[in-house]
């Protein structure tokens, strides 16, 4: 979860996210095609489905006083 949550931060930017995680760039793709694996999804080339991964991580980690 922590690859994906750095990897939807940089907006799919493989490069800048293996620089932040420390690690080099043929495991940040590796640790991508086995996130692309479990979910059945091709995340480096869908840019919304990328979106919308970052919003709901967003929402569910907020602290909004959803008691409207």
């Amino acid at each position: 979860m922590h690859t994906l949550c750095v990897y939807l931060e940089f907006q799919g930017n493989l490069s800048e996210t293996a620089s932040a995680l420390g690690i080099h760039y043929n495991t940040m793709k590796h640790r991508i095609s086995v996130i692309e694996d479990i979910i059945g999804m091709n995340l480096r080339d869908n840019y919304s489905l990328r979106q919308i991964l970052f919003l709901s991580r967003l929402f569910l980690h907020s602290k909004l006083d959803m008691s409207v």
